[in-house]
């Protein structure tokens, strides 16, 4: 699935999307790294929404006070040895739709982002020149390595 987040075409693999949801209250939740912005509601279950944004900005993109996220793409993911399917949401500016595409090595000003696994330029129009595609799993793995580890000590717990 091809979609728009900050100015950049991004493509993650079909068979990772669960769902497009759109206008979704986020629940800012604290101490949970720059790229994760809150939680979002999917059918009933609290999922992390993460924003590329952050990823591909120089500086830390700022925390989302409660509001509604107008569009978001849920992917799921497969983890040896977790028992069901890991989902989060990503916040996209907007969905292109589904897309056939090659993957090739990733540009320079990307290649250094852990979860990007190449660029195409496929078609003619300008918004799929250039295709940043992602690995859904390296990006939760990536995310989740970026969180602060506070010691339960310092929670009060």
């Amino acid at each position: 699935m091809v979609f728009e987040r900050a100015g950049r075409t991004c493509a993650v693999p079909a068979d990772r999307v669960a769902e497009v949801a759109v206008n979704l209250h986020v629940t800012p939740v604290p101490l949970t790294g720059f790229a994760v912005k809150g939680l979002v509601p999917i059918h009933g279950h609290p999922v992390a929404l993460v924003d590329l944004a952050a990823w591909f900005s120089e500086s830390p993109s700022p925390a989302i006070a409660e509001e509604i996220v107008a569009q978001m793409i849920v992917l799921h993911i497969d983890i040896p040895g977790i028992v069901s399917a890991i989902r989060f949401a990503l916040i996209v500016d907007r969905v292109i739709g589904y897309r056939s595409i090659d993957r090739m090595a990733a540009s320079s000003h990307v290649s250094q982002i852990p979860f990007v696994i190449g660029s195409s330029a496929v078609g003619t129009a300008p918004d799929l020149n250039s295709v940043i595609q992602i690995d859904p799993n390296r990006l939760f793995m990536t995310t989740l390595a970026s969180m602060p580890a506070y010691p339960l000590a310092s929670t009060g717990l």
